[in-house]
């Protein structure tokens, strides 16, 4: 369908319609094949998917574009550093050119000279190699970790903007709710059956609801912008939200394991198996002085509890003094 349309744009092109310009019909075949090759992959395509976002983000966005850019350019400047250990080779020449022709019968004359310069210990030179070093290898993990971040920004927009995809959902099935239910207010109104009161709630209800729309839908426009911003290339809905997530929490595959171990954790204070012991005694020494005393004991069974975040048997001695 697509060569079809090509070859029926070439006909209509103005290049085309002379048989002496063959130039002009290959430029013009090739620039359509060129515009439908950049119009046609999202159809082509399908939806996007998690991984496809992300892929794209790694190969488009200029965050990933520029990193290794700037290792190219760590690279250049350790080449420059390494330089100053390297010789130096120096080539000049001159030349004279005479009216009359010496006693040779010459009448060019010129003379050159070559030079090479090693040098031997250059103190400033190490440590700027040392620095245009560590520059490299800082850069390399630089370009690493903004890739990593950009993938986690694509993933996290994504999202995103599945969720804003389900909000509007749940939005519009809340607005179509309340189209009902204000339809049936109204016709038990017009019955006799209720007041107009009912009427003016339901139609608060549907205004609410509309409002929540158009925000839902205000917020997904801007999560695909974000989206589209980030894989450099036009994103329209509806995407494909992530498979393993989705299945994962359909079925309820969590971690047990996890699970167990905090329920393990907390099950003394949750399941009363541990007993905690508290006492307080005071002795006024007159209405002003006091001293006291208080400790706590957590017991499991006839023994001292283990685990308890904290030592199982607590003493404390006190005084205090009223003004």
């Amino acid at each position: 369908m697509y060569a079809a349309r090509i070859h029926a744009a070439a006909r209509r092109s103005p290049w085309t319609r002379s048989p002496s310009a063959p130039l002009g019909s290959a430029f013009a075949l090739f620039a359509l094949a060129a515009a439908l090759a950049r119009t046609t992959p999202a159809a082509a395509e399908g939806p996007l998917t998690l991984e496809d976002a992300v892929k794209l983000a790694l190969a488009n966005n200029e965050r990933a574009l520029k990193a290794p850019l700037r290792v190219e350019a760590a690279e250049g400047q350790l080449e420059r550093a390494r330089a100053a250990f390297l010789p130096t080779l120096t080539a000049g020449g001159t030349g004279t050119l005479a009216a009359q022709p010496d006693r040779n019968g010459r009448i060019l004359a010129g003379t050159g000279q070559v030079a090479v310069n090693q040098p031997i210990i250059s103190l400033p030179a190490f440590p700027l190699y040392a620095q245009a070093r560590h520059q490299l290898e800082s850069e390399r993990w630089g370009a690493v970790e903004d890739k990593r971040v950009l993938a986690f920004d694509a993933a996290k927009a994504y999202l995103v903007t599945v969720a804003g995809e389900r909000l509007v959902g749940t939005a519009q099935r809340r607005l179509d709710r309340a189209h009902a239910a204000e339809q049936d207010a109204t016709s038990r109104a017009e019955a006799g059956l209720t007041s107009v009161n009912d009427v003016t709630r339901s139609k608060i209800d549907t205004s609410t609801a509309e409002n929540q729309l158009a925000q839902a839908k205000g917020s997904l426009d801007r999560a695909y912008l974000q989206l589209a911003f980030l894989v450099a290339r036009p994103v329209a809905g509806p995407l494909t939200p992530p498979q393993q997530t989705s299945a994962a929490a359909q079925r309820g595959q969590w971690r047990m394991d996890d699970v167990l171990r905090a329920a393990e954790a907390r099950r003394g204070f949750a399941g009363g198996i541990w007993n905690t012991l508290a006492a307080r005694g005071s002795v006024a020494l007159d209405p002003s002085n006091h001293l006291f005393a208080e400790g706590s004991i957590v017991m499991k069974g006839v023994a001292l509890a283990e685990n308890v975040g904290g030592p199982p048997f607590v003493v404390t001695l006190g005084a205090q003094h009223t003004f």
